[in-house]
C-alpha cells in the first residue's frame, strides 16, 4: 500500500520505520488489535463484578447529536439488558436523531464521530495514588482510553463544563453522613476521581471518537496526495532516501534498541 490515508498511522509510521509499504504499519495500527483487549477486559469486568463493581457503557453523542442530560444508572443497566441495541443510547428520542446522522453519513459516503461514556459503580475509596505521576488512576485510565484506535480525546467527569465555569459553580460539596458513617458529595462532577484517587463516587470516563478517513468524503475536500508525485508517494520516498534496502523483518514496526526514535534523531546519536 503506497497511498497513505490522512488521520491514520500510514505515512508517519512508514517514515519513522523507513518502510516502503504502509501495509506493515496499518496491520499493527489496525483496530483489530483491540480484540485481545476486549477479551481481557471481559475477564476483568467479571472479576470486578465479584466485588460488587459493575462496569457499563453507553453512547452519549453521534456527530452533532448529543444526549442533553446525565444518564441515570438504572437507564444504563436497562440498556445493557436489551436484547437488541441500535446505537447504545439510553434515550430513545435522542437515539433516533443519532441514527438520522448515521444514515446521512451512509447516504453521502461520509463518516461521523461520537462520544461514549463508561461508568463504574461501587468503586471503593482509595484506588490509585496522588504520590507519583504514573500511579494516578485518572492518568492511567486516560491513557487506556486514548490508546483505542480513533479516540482523540478523553474526559473524566464534567471536565469540559468545569473548564468553562467558575470554580464556585462546579465543586462537589462534601458532607458527612453519620448514619452511613461515610463522606458524601452533592454531585459527581469530578467523575469519581480526585488527585488521582477514587473517592467512592461513580467513576465516569468518556472517549471522544474522530470520524475516520473515507475516500468518498476526501474527494469532496481534496484528494489524498497523488501517488505519482514525489511528495505523495511512499515509493517516491524510497527514491528520495535511496534504494530503501530496509524491509519488513517479521515485526510490524516493533521497537528494538533505539528503533523507537525517529530516524533523524537516531542519526545524530550514531555518527
Amino acid at each position: 500500500m503506497t497511498r497513505p490515508r490522512p488521520g491514520h498511522a500510514d505515512l508517519a509510521g512508514a517514515i519513522k520505520y523507513d518502510f516502503h509499504d504502509a501495509r506493515y504499519v496499518l496491520e499493527r495500527a489496525s483496530a483489530r488489535e483491540t480484540a485481545a483487549r476486549v477479551a481481557v477486559g471481559a475477564l476483568a469486568k467479571a472479576l470486578l463484578g465479584e466485588f460488587g463493581i459493575p462496569v457499563l457503557s453507553h453512547v452519549i453523542a453521534v456527530g452533532p447529536v448529543r444526549l442533553q442530560r446525565a444518564a441515570a444508572w438504572n437507564e444504563i443497566v436497562a440498556l445493557s439488558r436489551r436484547p437488541e441495541v441500535l446505537l447504545g443510547c439510553v434515550d430513545a428520542e435522542t437515539e433516533v436523531r443519532m441514527k438520522a446522522v448515521v444514515d446521512e453519513a451512509y447516504r453521502t459516503g461520509d463518516t461521523v464521530g461520537g462520544v461514549f461514556e463508561v461508568v463504574a459503580r461501587g468503586v471503593p475509596v482509595g484506588l490509585g495514588s496522588h504520590a507519583t505521576w504514573d500511579s494516578r488512576l485518572d492518568g492511567r485510565l486516560a491513557q487506556a482510553i486514548v490508546s483505542i484506535q480513533a479516540v482523540k480525546g478523553v474526559e473524566i467527569g464534567c471536565a469540559a463544563e468545569g473548564a468553562a465555569s467558575f470554580g464556585s459553580k462546579v465543586q462537589d460539596t462534601i458532607r458527612y453522613d453519620r448514619e452511613a458513617r461515610r463522606f458524601m458529595r452533592g454531585a459527581n462532577r469530578a467523575g469519581g476521581l480526585e488527585g488521582g484517587i477514587t473517592n467512592g463516587q461513580d467513576v465516569v470516563v468518556r472517549g471522544l471518537l474522530k470520524p475516520i478517513f473515507h475516500a468518498a468524503a476526501a474527494a469532496r475536500v481534496g484528494r489524498p496526495a497523488n501517488p505519482r508525485t514525489r511528495a505523495g508517494s511512499l515509493r517516491a520516498l524510497r527514491r528520495v532516501r535511496g534504494s530503501g534496502r530496509r524491509r519488513h523483518r517479521g515485526g510490524h514496526g516493533g521497537d528494538g534498541a533505539g528503533a523507537g526514535l525517529p530516524r533523524e534523531v537516531r542519526r545524530r546519536f550514531t555518527r
